[in-house]
């Protein structure tokens, strides 16, 4: 009986009407949140220069199997986001929009499956807060924006764990809807691992597990159609780590273990980016920032709204909330290595959980102490943050970025109304205005600082340098690296370069190069400078700018300084200073 109500509910005009104005909402959000500006900057190097190279050069030498990065083989990661973002290039050109519209689409698409789940857990409501407060978490918008493999792993993490809990949830144990969610549970986690490799498979079945744990619901693993789902997941991953071996029978060894295993365990060469333990505990207010101001008060509150024991399935959706959210956490913790993208995958189910508890608050309008608190409390971060905003930041564009201060008004403006508006909505004691003030605040102030960014990146990025020597390099020109691995150098010259003492982390894919061919990519020494600037044709060679001084001294009169900016300059030789006249000397 239960089952007819609510497919008559589903096939009803309303629950339509409401659906398409939910996600229209959503879609509009997404917007100015992560599709506005989208090429307004450059490729920020290592991340974007390096995903969006290998992906040229996959269309460029038309291979789908074996990456490469500036023509050597980069086994680090598996291959999903590299197809994607190459299929992009192929569709839309070589541009910055064209990288980053992968992940801001999964950005979305998790904003999306946010929506799916909160609705099944909480309701409408909370369904369309839950991808609101996703959208508006301070890291979800700023990695969606940027051409790295967190984003496109983190919403198909959740898509998994989200598909299992639908299915999970389905009070039809065989209907078509129950298959179709356990199809498309096996599909993402596949896609995942597509994406990131085994980690995957540990984030799924660690949540899973101790959700299971917790509420013993040990019977639902024998509802996820094991028998073919799991050739289905098989099927799909299977044939490009086949492929891949084969084709290169050193592969084995460098992704499962160097990468996986000795990279969690930080084992020898494989021990990058070690922090301590509670790296990601101190960052997440940060990276969940505005709604970590409203954590305090859902703890506080959490036996009278969501209560125990775990015996109803709004009470469970808590525990399976807590124990991914949880489970992620520590996993990345005890993982040698830490980036603060790696906690991304926590966000979607901190945003259920959180639309959650204003939907629980929404619907007990009398428990507002929590967040009017809360609410004051983030005023006043918001405070200080426009204090050094009017002081500091105007200084700082002028001095260090070269840039008007007057890019400063937006932000500070921003930051402003928001404070207004929370001071407004907790003196009139209203939830709902405390979390609609706290999106709109965010997007506004997320809104102001993209024009900012637009005008501050040329000076962190290779492409304005490499535009104004374009003329030496079409006239026969060559630039090289010095002790500078600038990843986007050959996606704006679309060349191959030459990397001068400093492989980093291409040493490996360079190892597997003849001795030929690696001491000409890759010299060590760095005689092979005054060598190639003494050539006839211009030849270029991009440096940090902290060593371009003594780099210019050493090499005199062979060369010269070109152009620079706030990280690199360029410097090049008698016929590369002949088409690119030097600029404005970086140097007193």
């Amino acid at each position: 009986m239960q089952s007819s109500n609510f497919k008559r509910a589903f096939l009803s005009n309303e629950f339509w009407q409401q659906t398409s104005t939910h996600l229209g909402i959503i879609f509009l959000m997404s917007l100015p949140l992560l599709f506005w500006r989208l090429g307004g900057w450059p490729f920020f190097d290592p991340d974007e220069g390096r995903y969006a190279e290998i992906s040229r050069e996959m269309l460029k030498r038309h291979d789908w199997v074996t990456p490469t990065l500036n023509y050597v083989k980069y086994f680090e990661k598996p291959p999903l986001l590299y197809w994607l973002n190459a299929i992009s290039f192929q569709l839309f050109g070589l541009h910055e929009w064209a990288g980053r519209l992968v992940p801001a689409s999964a950005a979305l698409l998790g904003m999306y499956l946010a929506y799916a789940l909160g609705r099944r857990m909480w309701g409408a409501r909370g369904g369309l807060l839950a991808a609101l407060i996703l959208g508006t978490s301070m890291e979800w918008p700023i990695i969606g924006r940027e051409v790295v493999i967190d984003t496109l792993l983190s919403t198909l993490i959740f898509a998994t764990l989200a598909f299992w809990w639908l299915s999970h949830t389905q009070e039809e144990t065989h209907s078509r809807e129950k298959y179709f969610y356990d199809a498309a549970f096996w599909i993402s986690l596949a896609l995942a691992f597509l994406s990131k490799g085994p980690v995957a498979v540990i984030l799924t079945g660690g949540g899973i597990f101790f959700y299971l744990l917790i509420c013993r619901q040990w019977q639902a693993l024998r509802r996820m159609g094991w028998w073919w789902g799991v050739p289905l997941c098989a099927l799909i991953i299977a044939p490009w780590f086949v492929m891949v071996a084969q084709r290169n029978p050193e592969f084995n060894h460098f992704f499962w273990w160097g990468q996986n295993f000795g990279r969690f365990l930080g084992i020898g060469k494989n021990r990058e980016h070690v922090k301590s333990f509670f790296y990601f505990f101190e960052f997440l207010p940060v990276v969940f920032f505005p709604w970590s101001f409203f954590i305090p008060g859902a703890v506080l509150q959490w036996k009278k709204l969501f209560a125990w024991p775990p015996n109803t399935i709004r009470r469970r959706a808590v525990i399976f909330l807590l124990s991914n959210s949880i489970f992620i956490t520590l996993f990345f913790s005890a993982s040698s290595s830490k980036l603060i993208t790696y906690i991304l995958p926590v966000l979607p189910f901190l945003a259920v959980l959180m639309g959650g508890y204003f939907d629980t608050l929404l619907r007990r309008e009398k428990a507002v102490l929590f967040p009017r608190i809360s609410a004051w409390l983030l005023g006043i971060i918001l405070s200080v943050m426009l204090i050094a905003c009017a002081i500091i930041v105007p200084k700082e564009l002028v001095h260090r970025e070269d840039v008007s201060a007057l890019f400063a008004i937006a932000p500070c403006t921003a930051l402003a109304l928001w404070i207004i508006g929370l001071i407004w909505a907790a003196r009139l004691k209203s939830i709902g205005k405390i979390s609609l003030v706290t999106i709109g605040g965010f997007t506004l102030l997320w809104i102001s600082v993209l024009p900012v960014i637009s005008a501050v990146a040329p000076h962190h990025s290779p492409k304005m340098l490499l535009e104004y020597i374009a003329p030496g390099l079409s006239n026969g020109g060559e630039i090289m690296l010095y002790q500078n691995l600038s990843q986007s150098v050959s996606f704006y010259t679309r060349r191959r370069v030459r990397i001068i003492a400093d492989r980093n982390e291409i040493s490996f894919g360079a190892s597997l190069l003849g001795k030929a061919e690696r001491e000409y990519w890759f010299p060590e020494n760095k005689s092979v400078l005054r060598k190639e600037l003494q050539r006839k044709t211009p030849v270029y060679v991009m440096v940090d700018h902290e060593k371009a001084l003594n780099l210019v001294n050493e090499l005199k009169p062979l060369a010269v300084e070109i152009i620079w900016n706030d990280r690199r300059s360029i410097i090049g030789n008698p016929a590369a200073a002949k088409l690119t006249p030097p600029q404005k000397s970086l140097h007193p």
